[in-house]
């Protein structure tokens, strides 16, 4: 999420910039729009689109912990009688979707002011224009083809023209779909400055353009909007007469654009490559693991792992001679914590209903994942040549969504020499150890890498009857290639 917050203030920030600097005081008000909305949306929705990283966290080792069920069952005992702490990420959701609901309140008080605006004010029509005049002493605006005018009937007839004129601009230019993406965004953003500074720009652009539906002299015509400033405020929802600063509103009108001037535009090309660049989920940065202390940060979320584990010895029968050998093993450390948040184990999430604590895993299963990565995978493992191979999938975390957004790849790697039937009556033959290439390992390595990053979303873990981040799913795959063709 922080990093989504950074890239989307990294994109308007340069898009405001860039406009402030070449487009902010030229006339070609029809390309400032367009360019406005396209850095407010981008702002939203570049940052959700990734260039597909490929890098993976290699794995410490390839034994699977046991999970001391005993210990598990206590530690689930013992907190249960614990003083409940919230996390501070639960705290920043409940500010956020408070300010959400204050915005969202402000936008429906508004609308409700309007509607009530438009059911008490006099109808009329005229030259095609739908008036309302109202008693409310604020600025003439428009909304949704209606034009809302403070006692109409008050105006002489060349202030009147003017006045629909202006609105009628805002009408046929359809500045309230602008106006309702720019609510619905700040519903959203509620708390980022810049999303205000875009208003102001844009309702700034929308101004002008209708400023020049006036056929008097520019003179004439300001000294009636310096009239008309002594009026109150118009909804924020709306088109207000006289929003904007009138001086920059004024000078505009005489304003003339040179060539040079209306080369300016071509600035938005590079200003496009750049936020797609560097502001996309991953762009071309190294997004690869970082680590620090127990803790790994991996696209956008923080991992936090226990203490490494001591390790350990067992025997290892060679496949080949039946010798036994002393082999180290070297245990991982586990998940505990994503973005601070508890990763729930197998171990506590193996019963149901125990004492009234529901509990279910994922419905991620080593068998879904065999099925994903071996069909999307199959180019890439068939160049290994025949060979018997080896590879696992370990810490494997599942958030709250449902999504993977963890995991560790033991690379892969040859087994030992086999003897292959090359089919129904055939000789065996034996096959030597081959040697795997770099550059198919490496490709093996990206293809793994996009392929768990793009599983398909699961139904999340539950502890309790609530959605929990999980860990408990390994997967080891042993394979082998014999004429070309994939045999698990």
């Amino acid at each position: 999420m922080l990093e989504y917050i950074l890239n989307t203030t990294a994109i308007w920030l340069i898009g405001l910039l860039m406009f402030d600097l070449f487009l902010r005081r030229e006339t070609f008000h029809n390309y400032n729009r367009v360019y406005l909305l396209a850095v407010l949306i981008s702002g939203v929705l570049i940052p959700f689109w990734s260039w597909d990283s490929n890098d993976v966290v290699y794995s410490s080792g390839i034994t699977q912990p046991l999970l001391n069920s005993t210990a598990t069952l206590k530690e689930g005992i013992t907190s249960t009688g614990s003083k409940t702490i919230i996390p501070w990420s639960s705290v920043l959701w409940i500010v956020y979707l408070s300010g959400v609901g204050i915005t969202t309140g402000r936008v429906i008080y508004e609308a409700i002011q309007i509607i009530g605006l438009l059911r008490d004010g006099t109808k009329k029509t005229i030259t095609g224009k739908k008036i309302v005049s109202i008693n409310k002493a604020i600025s003439p605006f428009s909304l949704f083809g209606h034009i809302f005018i403070y006692n109409a009937d008050s105006y002489e007839v060349h202030e009147l023209k003017m006045i629909l004129a202006h609105e009628e601009k805002h009408v046929r230019l359809l500045h309230t779909i602008d106006l309702i993406v720019m609510r619905t965004v700040q519903i959203v953003f509620w708390f980022h400055p810049l999303v205000y500074l875009i208003e102001n720009r844009l309702r700034m652009v929308h101004e002008y353009q209708a400023d020049n539906s006036s056929r008097v002299d520019a003179k004439t015509y300001g000294k009636f909007l310096v009239e008309q400033s002594v009026l109150g405020a118009a909804p924020t929802l709306s088109h207000s007469f006289i929003r904007s600063p009138l001086k920059k509103r004024i000078m505009m009108l005489t304003r003339k654009t040179s060539r040079i001037a209306k080369s300016k535009q071509f600035f938005i090309l590079p200003f496009a490559f750049i936020t797609m660049v560097c502001c996309t989920q991953t762009a071309f940065s190294d997004d690869g693991p970082q680590k620090d202390g127990n803790k790994v940060t991996y696209r956008g979320n923080v991992i936090e792992f226990s203490e490494q584990p001591p390790n350990d010895t067992t025997w290892v029968e060679d496949p080949v001679s039946g010798e036994l050998s002393m082999a180290i093993v070297h245990s991982q450390p586990m998940p505990l914590k994503l973005n601070d948040e508890k990763i729930y184990n197998d171990g506590e999430l193996s019963f149901q209903n125990n004492n009234g604590v529901y509990t279910d895993n994922s419905s991620l299963n080593a068998e879904d994942i065999k099925r994903h990565l071996l069909k999307g995978l199959e180019k890439e493992l068939k160049a290994l040549g025949d060979g018997k191979y080896s590879f696992a999938i370990t810490n494997i975390v599942v958030d709250k969504k449902g999504n993977v957004v963890y995991f560790e790849y033991d690379p892969i790697s040859t087994i030992y020499k086999g003897m292959f039937t090359r089919g129904p009556g055939k000789s065996v033959t034996k096959v030597p150890v081959p040697k795997i290439d770099e550059d198919v390992a490496k490709a093996i390595e990206q293809k793994i890498s996009h392929l768990m990053n793009n599983l398909p979303k699961q139904t999340p873990a539950q502890y309790k009857g609530k959605n929990v981040h999980s860990i408990g799913v390994w997967y080891h795959e042993k394979f082998a290639i014999i004429d070309g063709r994939i045999e698990t």
